[in-house]
């Protein structure tokens, strides 16, 4: 929690540097899925991973992504229902963006819900046994926002919700600025 926190500020304060250099999908998502693998078997929530072996590219800070994926995975499994699934897919969007979707088969979010998720410390379901901070959506639109990319979600009560993130595709012909600092 400490660390969440520090993060936040750090974004908020203009302190925090991203190191842009092209990114391959399918990898960080292989690596994300490896980690949070452990917690999704404990609730027999079985993970689908539709991105493999696409060889997509994009411009971000690998270790700030590595962290939005891992939010965004851990988010699904704690939010799923038992026995449940979660579906990563990528489509093109805007001809040099990628939108990345993480779909869970939770209970979903109402319109009300959803105006809360990325307020600091505006927790859902308070009452439920769920850990967390109410920060980690913050932190990840705000590390999405940096990184030139944008992040929402799309949600029916009662079926799940799909968490998106859109990023721009790498070209070997963009001119990277590797450090960016905030």
């Amino acid at each position: 929690m400490i660390n969440e926190i520090l993060d936040l500020s750090k974004i908020e304060t203009g302190k925090i540097e991203l190191i842009i250099k092209p990114i391959n999908i399918s990898d960080l998502l292989e690596e994300c899925i490896s980690l949070i693998q452990p917690l999704s078997q404990v609730r027999h929530i079985k993970i689908i991973n539709q991105t493999q072996n696409d060889k997509y590219q994009v411009l971000a800070d690998a270790i700030r992504l590595k962290q939005v994926f891992l939010n965004l995975l851990s988010n699904a499994v704690k939010y799923n229902c038992e026995n449940g699934q979660i579906i990563l897919n990528n489509i093109i969007v805007y001809n040099n963006f990628i939108r990345i979707e993480v779909t869970d088969t939770g209970n979903g979010l109402s319109k009300q819900d959803i105006s809360k998720l990325f307020r600091p410390f505006e927790r859902l379901n308070q009452l439920s046994h769920i850990e967390g901070t109410g920060i980690g959506l913050v932190i990840s639109k705000n590390l999405i926002d940096l990184m030139g990319g944008s992040i929402g979600i799309h949600s029916t009560l009662g079926e799940g919700s799909t968490f998106w993130i859109e990023l721009n595709l790498y070209n070997s012909h963009d001119k990277i600025n590797n450090t960016m600092n905030h």
